[in-house]
């Protein structure tokens, strides 16, 4: 990255930092602290309990910080953790990369144009096959992780679909549990948006052999469809019908002057001590929808508003 030098890593586990400082060309920080002194901004990611002290260590000394998602376990941790970047001023992000792909951002273009009418419905089926991979870490401990491929993978989902649709209002929620305890391996969302549309969400990691996209996103207006297979292939339909590929998206999000890069993003950002996007407080809104959603499925679909 131009402009950028990655300085310093630091794990707790010493073996992983050595292996991921040789692998870049960097220094193994001995401390969190001796990270956070030899630089001007952070990247946690650690694992999704150890965010919150890492965090504040963080933005007590004033350096920028890119948090991955989820911010944190519990809604009430993450609110905390958005009051301590906000109270310290520092530059904050958070990992939400699906607003960054070009097919998602040229596809919340097209959906702002007023000739497709009312936007009805908003379906979205998200399947990954790398449940095995996943919980072969700290992923298969609710403590450490929060929840299971809802909170893991959904947390994507659902932030995508209220970036493009609008704000959620209402959430039914059933999971299929897992083979950990916590740690759901599938979710059904109904979701009702307040500008009168309707949603539906799946989201599930398996290890069934297959192929495809692993999301499949299909968007009705009154007057037009969208249909995104992966962010990499948009059909619309309406007024015509046309295929975009990713090579077209690209050159589309490049002449609108879309962002697509978060990194680089979040690194001139916190160079010029600018706001960065999407922020801590983004991705409580997302914890906010999280936790309505848990509460729904712990009351078996019971629908919850937000």
């Amino acid at each position: 990255m131009d402009g950028a030098q990655l300085v310093a890593v630091y794990d707790v586990d010493a073996a992983r930092s050595a292996e991921l400082a040789a692998a870049y060309d960097t220094q193994v920080s001995a401390t969190l602290d001796e990270l956070i002194a030899g630089c001007d901004a952070v990247f946690v990611c650690a694992w999704t309990a150890a965010h919150r002290e890492v965090v504040d260590r963080v933005a007590a000394a004033g350096r920028a910080v890119f948090c991955e998602k989820p911010l944190a376990p519990t809604l009430a941790q993450a609110q905390l953790m958005s009051e301590v970047v906000e109270t310290a001023g520092v530059v904050n992000q958070v990992g939400l990369p699906l607003r960054w792909a070009p097919g998602f951002a040229v596809l919340r273009q097209l959906l702002a144009d007023p000739a497709n009418g009312r936007l009805l419905s908003a379906t979205m089926h998200t399947e990954m096959a790398v449940r095995e991979r996943a919980l072969a870490g700290w992923r298969r401990d609710v403590s450490l992780a929060g929840g299971g491929v809802l909170l893991e993978v959904g947390f994507h989902d659902i932030d995508l679909l209220e970036w493009l649709v609008g704000p959620m209002e209402s959430l039914a929620v059933t999971t299929s549990p897992g083979q950990y305890p916590g740690i759901e391996d599938a979710a059904s969302v109904s979701i009702g948006f307040a500008g009168g549309a309707v949603g539906a969400l799946v989201t599930v990691w398996h290890e069934a052999p297959g192929h495809g996209p692993a999301r499949r996103l299909h968007i009705v207006c009154e007057h037009a469809q969208y249909l995104m297979d992966g962010p990499a292939r948009l059909t619309v339909s309406g007024r015509g019908e046309r295929q975009l590929d990713d090579a077209e998206l690209s050159e589309m999000a490049r002449q609108q002057s879309l962002p697509t890069d978060p990194h680089t993003a979040f690194v001139d950002a916190a160079r010029a001590g600018k706001p960065a996007t999407p922020n801590f407080a983004d991705a409580l809104r997302v914890h906010t929808l999280m936790d309505a959603a848990y509460r729904s499925a712990a009351e078996r679909g019971a629908g919850v508003p937000v």
